[in-house]
């Protein structure tokens, strides 16, 4: 029969329209490995779904599914089947909400007409509110901190409440989320409505502590550590890794263990949140850095500018920060060759008649640093390229205080974080310059030394290269500290 499907087929779309794993096997087709813990999260889910449970608190490891199946797989197998219902999708800040809610959005406009006959509505389909073409329900993305507009939610997903571990630890920002928890979230909640709470399990006071606390007794909880401990929900052994089907085996998890010291991978990788003192923080907190967007005034000084590379032509980029005494701007520019960067940078030390240029000439910044000493040769001393000093640093050299700090790159984040922390200088009102100075983790290395979290460790937790950060670093690093070595007119 033309129109006819056939008997397997039929039997997988029935397999993907029955669970929220069902869905994602679909989806995500040969792409997708499913581990054991996921078939326990997806079973968890369909409970709370079919509203068999009302409140689901779900720890787990980081890069372990977790978020693309409770904040993806999970909302878009519910609206299939409860598609006159409001949902509301939460997290630390909007942006980070909508980039959800886009993507459950882009999925129904993939799969909903061949699996579930529903299309996303053409005059509501922005990413952060949208719905279903002839039905009533609709899905708001928001952050914890904003209003949620609409009717009354049925099902409520909060992902992610806190940023980072600095922002978890704090008191204020702990109060805070708490409350627009309550009031951005469980008010927006229908009586019959159900909640799922997804995170890392930061601090003892952080939201999920504070709700095991209150009402754990009222929370189904799924606390699925990397390496398994005594009495395993999922029956594994002790120390036998959570998805080694990924790479997440237990050589690599212990890897990590030794880069992060056990507070931090307690936390983020085990959800087990230590008390007493913390051998890893986040180095600067989002508060402070927001404290210091403020307006700025006229510039006040002669400024210091610090230069972080980019390989060319990689499509990375270079950022320069331009600190003066009270105020911090960032240009950014595509990495290029060496001689287009050089004049980029010699062309900023003439518009700002800069003070001195910081650069890192340890990786791709060296032929740069050797092109602008070559032009300063060639020039008069009395020209703004004559006077301005030119400072070339390794991040994995000395610092000046050795005894303190592991490599000079620590060094120069402490001293950063110092000025943020102080309010020393105004910063522009940039996420993605917030972003990149919260991203780092300070460890207490084995010496008892403070070493600044490895780029690689970063890339391992998805973090890019903190770029913006580097260069406000450097051009905000104190003249005093610099050393001899200074390549000026006389080098």
């Amino acid at each position: 029969m033309a129109g006819k499907q056939k008997p397997s087929t039929n039997r997988v779309l029935r397999i993907a329209r029955s669970t929220p794993l069902g869905l994602a096997r679909y989806d995500l087709a040969n792409t997708f490995t499913a581990g054991h813990h996921l078939q326990v999260l997806s079973s968890a889910l369909v409970l709370l779904g079919n509203r068999q449970i009302d409140r689901l608190l779900v720890l787990m490891p980081p890069q372990h599914g977790k978020s693309s199946m409770c904040s993806l797989y999970f909302p878009a197998w519910y609206m299939s089947i409860w598609h006159e219902h409001d949902v509301i999708l939460a997290a630390y800040e909007s942006s980070f909400a909508a980039d959800w809610g886009r993507r459950v959005r882009n999925l129904f406009r993939r799969r909903g007409r061949e699996l579930f006959g529903l299309a996303v509505d053409r005059d509501q389909s922005a990413r952060n509110w949208w719905g279903f073409a002839g039905q009533a329900g609709r899905m708001a993305a928001v952050g914890l901190d904003g209003a949620v507009a609409g009717k009354p939610a049925r099902l409520l997903v909060v992902d992610d409440p806190v940023k980072n571990d600095a922002d978890a630890h704090s008191p204020v920002i702990q109060q805070r989320v708490w409350n627009n928890y309550l009031t951005v979230g469980r008010t927006r909640l229908q009586p019959d409505g159900v909640q799922l709470l997804v995170m890392t399990h930061w601090a003892k006071g952080d939201l999920a502590g504070r709700i095991l606390d209150a009402e754990g007794d009222r929370w189904h909880v799924i606390r699925m550590p990397a390496l398994a401990l005594a009495k395993d929900p999922l029956g594994r052994k002790p120390g036998e890794a959570l998805w080694p089907e990924r790479g997440y085996t237990r050589e690599w998890l212990e890897e990590t263990r030794s880069v992060l010291g056990d507070y931090h991978f307690e936390a983020l990788y085990q959800q087990q949140p230590q008390p007493g003192r913390r051998d890893i923080r986040g180095l600067i907190s989002w508060s402070d850095v927001q404290a210091c967007a403020r307006q700025a005034g006229p510039k006040v000084g002669q400024p210091d500018i610090g230069a972080d590379i980019a390989r060319a032509p990689t499509g990375d980029r270079n950022v320069f920060a331009i600190a003066w005494e009270d105020q911090v701007e960032f240009i950014v520019r595509p990495g290029q060759d060496t001689t287009i960067t050089t004049a980029e940078l010699i062309d900023l030390i003439k518009r700002y008649n800069a003070r001195s240029l910081r650069i890192d000439d340890s990786t791709f910044g060296g032929g740069v640093t050797d092109n602008i000493r070559k032009a300063k040769r060639e020039i008069s001393s009395e020209t703004p390229l004559g006077r301005c000093r030119i400072y070339p640093f390794s991040f994995g050299g000395k610092a000046h205080d050795p005894k303190r700090f592991f490599d000079k790159r620590t060094e120069l984040w402490w001293h950063l974080s110092q000025e943020v922390e102080h309010q020393r200088r105004a910063l522009p009102a940039d996420p993605e310059l917030y972003e990149d100075l919260t991203a780092p983790m300070m460890i207490h290395a084995s010496t008892g030394k403070l070493r600044l979290e490895p780029k690689d460790s970063m890339a391992r937790r998805g973090i890019r290269s903190p770029d913006f950060g580097d260069a406000a670093a450097m051009a905000m690093y104190p003249k005093e500290w610099m050393g001899p070595r200074v390549w000026s007119m006389t080098s």
